[in-house]
């Protein structure tokens, strides 16, 4: 999940000498999610000083290391409480939480719901083609300004449904200010909800797999991700901004893609009928 306003592009080669021991990093935490990995610890083992490491890591990654560590482990309790049957306390243990309060904040606060919801409601819709997602295109508001987004073609050729998102934080950590559901490559309009600096956040997937596929990102899926970042400059009412979107496949070193955009799509058409799922 690349982060919406990325600054590897610019900074990354500085710490480009450092991308092993990083990538070293990262392994451990995907492997051992039930362990502390304290900075100090995963410095030392670095051999660097835990501020050095703070910013190589950051470099490399957009994010820091305490926010890589939690998307990791959101995405294996993400699998588990889909695929497996084990309850939400005990996963939340697996994953490296002792406080089952804090993993509940957590995992609604990245994944847009809260486990439980998720573990229901994604189990409901797991078989639901991706396709059904595809949004009619909206007529433009009389008044409101837009991004217009130009998504580029996957990158394996394949037709994909593309899940647009803008965010006003750099990460995307909550529900997106505005959310759609495109067929990509293509252009598509998408409401800004104020004016000023957003992050779009990208998400594609094959047109022919199924929901849950994609919750779980399986390789099945085809995952490819794009952010972008809106202008900050005043945006006035009818004003249109153009944003490119470059699609590529999820790296090494992204974090997990944790919110999960189908229910949040699903939920956003079914309206009030939404509340009828629990």
């Amino acid at each position: 999940m690349p982060a919406v306003h990325d600054t590897r592009t610019t900074t990354a080669p500085a710490a480009s000498v450092h991308i092993g021991a990083i990538t070293q990093a990262v392994t451990s935490m995907r492997r051992h999610l039930d362990e502390p990995h304290r900075l100090h610890d995963i410095a030392r083992a670095s051999l660097m000083s835990p501020f050095h490491f703070h910013r190589v890591f950051r470099m490399l990654t957009a994010v820091t290391p305490g926010r890589f560590l939690t998307a990791v482990r959101m995405a294996e309790a993400k699998r588990r409480l889909l695929c497996g049957d084990a309850s939400a306390t005990d996963i939340s243990m697996a994953v490296g939480y002792s406080s089952f309060g804090t993993f509940t904040t957590q995992f609604t606060r990245l994944v847009g719901v809260s486990p439980g919801r998720f573990r229901t409601y994604g189990r409901a819709v797991a078989d639901v083609p991706l396709r059904e997602l595809v949004s009619t295109l909206p007529a433009r508001p009389a008044r409101q300004p837009f991004a217009l987004l130009h998504v580029g073609a996957r990158p394996d050729g394949h037709p994909g449904l593309t899940v647009v998102a803008t965010f006003r934080s750099g990460i995307p950590q909550q529900r997106p200010s505005s959310c759609a559901a495109i067929l990509s490559p293509g252009v598509f309009p998408l409401p800004l909800a104020v004016a000023g600096k957003a992050g779009v956040l990208a998400v594609s997937a094959r047109t022919e797999v199924t929901i849950g596929e994609v919750l779980t990102e399986e390789p099945s899926a085809g995952i490819c991700v794009g952010s972008a970042e809106i202008p900050d400059e005043p945006v006035a009412a009818q004003a249109t901004v153009a944003v490119g979107i470059p699609l590529r496949r999820p790296a090494l070193l992204d974090p997990p893609l944790l919110l999960a955009f189908p229910l949040l799509m699903l939920e956003s058409q079914a309206g009030p009928q939404r509340a009828q799922v629990r």
